[in-house]
């Protein structure tokens, strides 16, 4: 553009008139350049915060936390890995703030979506919903998979027990679901299975002197 300018043979009309299209041009998409910036900004502070929340695992220590907040973090972090050929349903109510360690939550819910999205031959839905049930939150991830053969399912939060072909699966993933949510946070993870898929559903007790989130 600078040799365009240099050029004696170019007259001073033309010149302008190039370069008053250019500075349109450049104006005209300034403000869709500035919110997808924004956009992308956004997204990637959004991202980092979910893998702060993620990194609180390697800690022992229980807070107060809103448990659907940790749920879509989850989401968050596994988009790219879901997009292609899993579609996920959310109903998630509101819930009382408990006290914790989110960030173990969110490894079992990870877990648990990851073992939902493996369970499809091609595409499938994921369901995931909250609620409270007398003193318990309530989580069901449910999917629309292969299933777990019934003869498995009484093994299935066992170590190193895997229906997973050999060098796949390392038999651990459910068995530290079971510890984090029955023995670290006195809950219940159980499994329903068909042919039409599974459902896991973790109850965890909370006080009842904490206000629900609107």
């Amino acid at each position: 553009m600078n040799t365009l300018k240099n050029d004696p043979s170019i007259t001073e009309e033309l010149k302008n008139a190039v370069f008053d299209d250019e500075l349109s041009f450049i104006l005209s998409d300034l403000d869709e350049l500035t919110a997808e910036t924004v956009k992308g900004l956004n997204s990637a502070k959004q991202i980092m915060l979910d893998l702060k929340r993620f990194s609180r695992g390697e800690s022992d220590v229980h807070e107060l936390s809103d448990i659907n907040k940790g749920i879509q973090s989850t989401l968050n972090i596994l988009r790219n890995e879901l997009k292609d050929n899993c579609k996920v349903h959310l109903a998630l109510n509101p819930l009382p703030e408990t006290t914790v360690n989110m960030g173990k939550l969110n490894q079992v819910f990870m877990n648990l979506i990851l073992n939902a999205k493996q369970s499809f031959d091609s595409k499938g839905d994921i369901y995931i919903s909250t609620k409270v049930h007398e003193n318990n939150i309530v989580i069901t991830i449910r999917d629309t998979g292969c299933g777990i053969p019934e003869a498995d399912l009484k093994d299935i939060f066992t170590p190193f027990y895997t229906t997973k072909p050999i060098g796949e699966g390392t038999g651990l993933g459910l068995a530290i679901c079971y510890r984090i949510i029955c023995d670290e946070h006195k809950g219940k993870l159980t499994v329903t299975s068909s042919d039409k898929g599974s459902e896991f559903t973790i109850c965890i007790p909370f006080s009842d002197q904490h206000q629900l989130q609107a």
